[in-house]
């Protein structure tokens, strides 16, 4: 009885790592430098979110195999509590708007207001090289 379980525990095992491999990105992220974070003001869809501009810089031999851009955004409120977000942004922009609630709530109270904002950037470049035909 015991082989057999160890038998089906090595082949559960065999089993994810193969299907681990098979599940392996095909792009590689690489660190964007950030140049500015500024707070725009309030949103005009939704008065209790502000926008936030992210701006960045790319390496200009890299922009071509830039396939897009993943952003992480975290905004501290003033009780300490924090949120994070995960956005994309398309290949070609140097920029993009985000926007995020202004003021935490606790059930119907507002609580704290936007302390401080951070983000990070990274460039998501395709592994596959371009053939030519």
């Amino acid at each position: 009885m015991r082989k057999i379980l160890f038998y089906f525990c090595l082949c559960g095992l065999l089993l994810t790592i193969n299907q681990t491999r098979a599940n392996a990105k095909t792009a590689l992220d690489i660190p964007v430098e950030v140049i500015e974070i500024r707070e725009i003001g309030l949103s005009d869809r939704d008065e209790s979110k502000t926008v936030i501009e992210i701006l960045w810089r790319v390496d200009p031999l890299q922009k071509e195999k830039i396939e897009s851009f993943n952003l992480f955004i975290s905004a501290v409120y003033a009780d300490g509590t924090v949120l994070n977000e995960k956005r994309t942004a398309v290949k070609n922009s140097v920029s993009v708007r985000v926007e995020i609630p202004s003021v935490k709530t606790v059930g119907n109270h507002p609580s704290a207001s936007i302390k401080k904002i951070s983000a990070k950037v990274s460039a998501v470049l395709s592994r596959q090289s371009k053939q030519t035909i």
